[in-house]
């Protein structure tokens, strides 16, 4: 912004490794979707932060993570996702958002929810991270159209919960 243009900025987080990871992850779509700047260069103040204090992005499974994404894979993804008309800054409904993340649902895209990967029987506990139910899915899959559940990952419920919804 052109009121910050002599000024340093300085951001301070928590020393928690996501925190972290997401505080940088939102300054460089910032940069990206209001200042203009390519995902190299929203990128580039982090990548120069050494030892790094961030994280790979991932999965949401509990299981050993055998694909990482970085801060600049996402920004590359959020650009594409942009150019594709996927994301708006200005039609963004962070409300919506938050109630999706809060099921560990992500609409990727208008024909492509990602999901974390539910589990049968009862919660553990209230742990964001616990797996929800499959049907804990159903009305927010309705709410988005849901037509077809697609497993990529092992199999830790009865498909039949979504198979009787249609």
């Amino acid at each position: 912004h052109k009121l910050l243009a002599d000024r340093n900025l300085v951001l301070y987080c928590w020393e928690d490794t996501e925190l972290q990871t997401n505080a940088a992850f939102l300054l460089g779509a910032y940069l990206l979707l209001v200042e203009g700047f390519s995902p190299d260069d929203a990128a580039a103040p982090f990548e120069k932060i050494e030892p790094s204090p961030f994280k790979m992005f991932r999965d949401a499974t509990n299981l050993v993570s055998d694909f990482d994404i970085s801060i600049k894979d996402c920004l590359n993804g959020l650009q594409r996702a942009a150019h594709a008309g996927f994301f708006d800054l200005e039609t963004f409904d962070a409300e919506k958002f938050a109630r999706n993340d809060a099921l560990g649902l992500n609409v990727m895209c208008p024909k492509f929810i990602a999901f974390k990967g539910p589990e049968s029987g009862p919660r553990r506990s209230s742990h964001p991270n616990e797996p929800n139910t499959p049907e804990e899915y159903i009305s927010a899959f309705e709410g988005h159209g849901v037509a077809a559940v697609v497993r990529l990952n092992d199999l830790k419920y009865d498909p039949a919960v979504f198979t009787q919804q249609g």
